[in-house]
């Protein structure tokens, strides 16, 4: 349910949104999202539906200003959204990334989000 939501929110910000993986002919700037973690919430009564999950939110264009400020700009974007599919959406970290292929230089900013709310 969240999965759909923010990959909609991210092509509100960015045209080329992948998620996992980035086809082999993609075109910059773009975002790469995966989920990279889930913990299911679960107390003496059992799991409740919920869970903290931790996404991977890659942005990458040709030049490290460039990915640098579309990761600012989801950043902000972020901070305002609000959804049903999930009750709380937080930053967890960014770092910035110079991925060397045998083509060119591809400038990354890696953002990591923690998001709660149904899992389902």
């Amino acid at each position: 349910m969240f999965d759909q939501a923010l990959i909609l929110r991210l092509k509100t910000l960015c045209r080329n949104v992948y998620l996992n993986e980035a086809p082999e002919r993609y075109s910059l700037p773009c975002v790469i999202v995966s989920r990279i973690d889930v913990d299911p919430t679960i107390d003496l009564d059992g799991w409740d539906g919920t869970a903290t999950s931790i996404y991977r939110i890659d942005t990458y264009a040709a030049s490290a200003k460039d990915a640098r400020a579309l990761a600012v700009k989801i950043m902000a974007d972020f901070k305002q959204w609000r959804d049903p599919s999930f009750q709380a959406l937080d930053p967890a970290g960014i770092t910035d990334v110079l991925d060397k292929t045998t083509v060119k230089k591809l400038y990354s900013t890696r953002m990591t989000w923690q998001v709660f709310g149904p899992l389902i």
